[in-house]
């Protein structure tokens, strides 16, 4: 099952720590390197569009 990056972020945005979203309400097939590639890609499209706004208003 795959499990949408939004989700897990959203959860995190809301106050959820690490280890409810990985225990078994939420996720359990979920590790905590999941969750941390989860932050490092949606960091990766952040600086992305950041660079590609910046190149645009040049």
């Amino acid at each position: 099952m795959r499990i949408m990056v939004y989700l897990v972020l959203g959860l995190l945005e809301a106050g959820v720590p690490v280890e409810e979203i990985i225990g078994p309400d939420y996720y359990p097939q979920l590790t905590r390197k999941h969750v941390e590639a989860a932050l490092h890609y949606a960091g990766s499209l952040l600086k992305t569009r950041e660079y590609a706004s910046q190149v645009a208003l040049r």
